[in-house]
């Protein structure tokens, strides 16, 4: 996914969920270019990563275009039976997040994590 501040992130969607800057020019051009490659404008894909270990500045990791993103933004919630578990890390020094089984997944079975109490926009705050 891209890398983003969290201010980056509100400039890109707003800080309440679709309510972007719709004029200003680089955020026409930013939506006009995505819309044509078929890539949606939700923010739903932004994953709290935490603080940056240099500028102490919330990092956000938004996985939505598919040229930045991997098959793992399709991973689903459950609170409940979560196969995965979700860590952010440093790999040569890039934010990162990995998933990491929780138990033995059958085969065929969706994979699924525990999105957390921070999802979406509400819980994208600076710490």
């Amino acid at each position: 996914g891209e890398l983003l501040t969290l201010s980056a992130m509100h400039a890109r969607y707003g800080t309440v969920a679709g309510y972007a800057v719709a004029d200003m020019t680089w955020h026409r051009e930013w939506s006009e270019e995505r819309r044509q490659r078929g890539v949606g404008l939700s923010g739903r894909y932004c994953f709290k990563w935490g603080s940056c270990p240099r500028t102490g500045r919330l990092l956000i990791i938004d996985g939505e275009d598919p040229q930045h993103g991997s098959w793992t933004r399709f991973l689903n919630h459950s609170a409940k039976w979560p196969s995965l578990s979700a860590s952010p890390i440093l790999h040569a020094d890039v934010p990162v997040i990995v998933f990491i089984s929780n138990r033995e997944i059958e085969p065929g079975e969706e994979l699924l994590f525990n999105y957390g109490e921070g999802y979406g926009f509400d819980g994208l705050v600076d710490d």
